[in-house]
C-alpha cells in the first residue's frame, strides 16, 4: 500500500463522519440539536480519545445530576477543541486534559506517544513518528481540508 492509499484509509470522509455523530448522538445523552446538526470536525485519529471523553464525560452527569451539553468539537491548528454549556469542574477539567492530551496524539493514526509537531505551516499537525515519514503536510491538509 502506498502513501497516498493509506491517506485514502485515514481520511474522515463526510459520510464516515456523519456515522461517528449518528453513534455519539445514540450513546451519550449530553450532546445537543447543534451539535447533531454537523458540529463535529475532528480527524480520524483523535475520535478515540473524543469516545474516551465523551464516557468519562458521560458518568459525570450521571453522577451528579449535571446538566450540559456539547455544541461543538473541532479542531484548530490541528489541535482538539470542544465547546459546550453548563456541566461542572470535573467536565471543564476532563475537557481540557483532553485538549491539551489532543497535541501528543497523531491525527492520521491516532498513536499515542511522543507525537511529532509538523511545523511547515502557520499551524502545527501532530503526527506520529510514522506518519510524520509517510505523509507529507500538503497531503494532509488536501485530504483534511477543513478539519484542520
Amino acid at each position: 500500500m502506498d502513501a497516498t492509499d493509506e491517506i485514502k484509509q485515514f481520511k474522515l470522509s463526510e459520510k464516515r463522519r456523519q456515522e461517528r455523530m449518528e453513534a455519539m448522538l445514540q450513546k451519550y445523552s449530553f450532546l445537543s440539536d447543534t451539535y447533531a446538526h454537523g458540529n463535529y470536525d475532528a480527524t480520524d485519529g483523535l475520535f478515540n480519545l473524543i469516545d474516551e471523553l465523551f464516557a468519562q464525560i458521560s458518568n459525570i452527569v450521571e453522577r451528579d445530576k449535571v446538566d450540559f451539553d456539547i455544541l461543538v468539537v473541532t479542531q484548530k491548528c490541528g489541535l482538539l477543541r470542544i465547546y459546550g454549556h453548563g456541566g461542572n469542574d470535573d467536565i471543564w477539567t476532563l475537557i481540557r486534559d483532553a485538549e491539551a492530551r489532543s497535541a501528543t496524539v497523531c491525527a492520521f493514526c491516532g498513536a499515542e506517544g511522543e507525537a511529532e509537531r509538523y511545523e511547515k505551516s502557520p499551524w502545527s499537525v501532530p503526527l506520529c513518528p510514522v506518519c510524520a515519514v509517510t505523509y507529507s503536510f500538503d497531503q494532509y491538509v488536501e485530504d483534511m481540508g477543513d478539519l484542520i
